[in-house]
Order: C-alpha cells, then structure tokens, then sequence
C-alpha cells in the first residue's frame, strides 16, 4: 500500500489482524500517533513505515516484536526517547529512524543483535547533540 497517497490515521481494525507479517505503508499522508497497539501484531517480520507523518512517541510496547527484521521509521514527526525495550528485537537486521525527533540512545544490546547488519542512516542523528564518530 505504499505510494497511494493515503491521508488519515491507521485504522483500529488495523491492530486486530495479528497474523500480519509484512507492513509497508510508506510513502503516503498517513498521520496522527504510532500506536501502542503495534506491539500487538506480534507476528510481525517487516514495518516500513516511512515518510508519512506519523507523530507521537515510541511505546514501550515496540519491544514486543521480537520477530521484526525490518523497521523503517525514517521521515516521521516520532519524538521522545527511544523506548529500552528495543533490546528484546534480536532478529531485526535493518532498522532506520532518521529525520525524527527522537532522542536519547539506541539500547546498547540492540548492536549485539547477532543479525543486525545495518543501521539505515540512524546513527549520525540519534542522539541529537553528540555523535558516535
């Protein structure tokens, strides 16, 4: 469903169809708050939910997906800390919050992740006033 010019929020229905593995609702109008309810779709491998305008915090629920591999943030108006709990998602291999407002330190456990093996442009921007290099 990327690229389709969608506008308003992300349904409540949404959230009930736990079976869902792959979510790409990129490139859209989408807006309003990441809701805790992602942390429900604990089936999930792929959430690509990049340059919409997708606002709020991440809950700490996020640390529910323990199946991501793919989480895709980048070009929201995400703000806050970034949740701990990230350190639960193991299996993730590609994760990118860039041109948020989000603060703070990725989990230091999150880079022993044995399959993670790129980190989108994350790390120049998080946290906003030190830099890793």
């Amino acid at each position: 469903m990327k690229d389709n010019s969608l506008t308003g929020t992300i349904p409540r229905r949404f959230f009930d169809i736990t079976s869902l593995k792959f979510v790409d609702i990129s490139r859209n109008e989408l807006g309003g708050y990441f809701s805790i309810r992602f942390g429900e779709l604990t089936n999930l491998e792929v959430l690509i939910l990049k340059k919409n305008k997708i606002g709020g915090y991440l809950p700490e629920s996020i640390g529910n997906l323990t199946n991501l591999k793919v989480l895709d943030l980048n070009t929201n108006l995400l703000t806050g800390h970034i949740p701990q709990t990230m350190n639960m998602m193991e299996k993730l291999e590609y994760l990118s919050l860039y041109e948020n407002n989000l603060d703070g330190w990725l989990p230091q456990e999150l880079f022993l992740a044995p399959s993670l093996q790129v980190i989108g442009k994350s790390l120049y921007l998080i946290p906003k006033t030190k830099t890793f290099f």
